[in-house]
């Protein structure tokens, strides 16, 4: 029985011909909120949720819903998600919950967020806000009254595709120099050149960082996940296709 031995003549710096290139869809975790893991009873207040990973705690608690006389915090379903399964749910009406910003360390640089979730923007309502950073909008994904799911940075819309109904996996993923968007009901993602400033100052679900109504959301949320790093276009297409084939949307 006889090897085949191939030798190199210096480092192999891009992947050969036909080789199929690896994603990374692990590295570089900064919060993953999953409400599965809340342990509340059906239709309790979530007064807090607390996201896994590396982040510091403040970055990663979900408290309050800031302007109490305006905003309330919402509710837990035991069975509103995909598949029948836990999510956070919220009216339509007034509810969000936020980060305690004036506590959160500020992270600059880049940045990707994804959510599993299914909404729309509630009567009167142009653009609901299911995740928004703050202060400034620096990133947020929003169903929108047109039908559609809008994805803006720095308050500007930068990319606009149709809201599939039911739950979707939303992911946008942002670098100084692109922005790559995708939906679960995309075949592949889009990529927006341009000037960005990327970064996290805390976030909210469910309405912006306002203290008057104009922004809510009717729908759930069911996982959030960040990472301290722009994905590429490959792991944008491999974090959608992970997330779609564990909820099944």
């Amino acid at each position: 029985m006889t090897a085949l031995v191939i030798r190199a003549r210096s480092s192999l710096t891009n992947p050969l011909p036909g080789t199929p290139i690896l994603p990374d869809i692990g590295s570089g975790l900064y919060f993953d909120f999953d409400a599965r893991t809340l342990s509340l009873i059906n239709g309790e207040t979530v007064n807090a949720w607390l996201g896994s990973g590396p982040a510091p705690e403040k970055n990663r608690l979900l408290n309050t819903a800031q302007s109490i006389s305006v905003w309330t915090l919402p509710t837990y379903s035991a069975t509103d998600g995909p598949g029948g399964i836990p999510a956070v749910k919220f009216n339509g009406v007034n509810q969000r919950i936020r980060t305690t910003d004036a506590n959160v360390v500020p992270y600059s640089g880049d940045f990707t967020v994804a959510v599993v979730g299914q909404g729309s923007a509630p009567s009167g309502v142009t653009l609901s806000r299911m995740y928004g950073s703050s202060p400034g909008s620096t990133t947020a994904i929003s169903p929108a009254a047109s039908g559609n799911i809008v994805f803006q940075q720095e308050g500007t819309n930068i990319f606009s595709t149709p809201n599939p109904g039911g739950h979707f996996v939303a992911v946008i993923s942002v670098s100084q120099s692109k922005a790559v968007q995708m939906t679960s009901a995309m075949d592949s993602p889009n990529v927006l050149p341009g000037s960005f400033a990327p970064g996290y100052t805390g976030f909210g679900l469910g309405g912006s960082s306002g203290n008057v109504l104009g922004t809510q959301m009717a729908g759930t949320v069911s996982r959030v996940t960040a990472f301290t790093r722009a994905l590429s276009v490959d792991d944008v297409f491999a974090l959608m296709q992970a997330y779609r084939n564990e909820y099944g949307i």
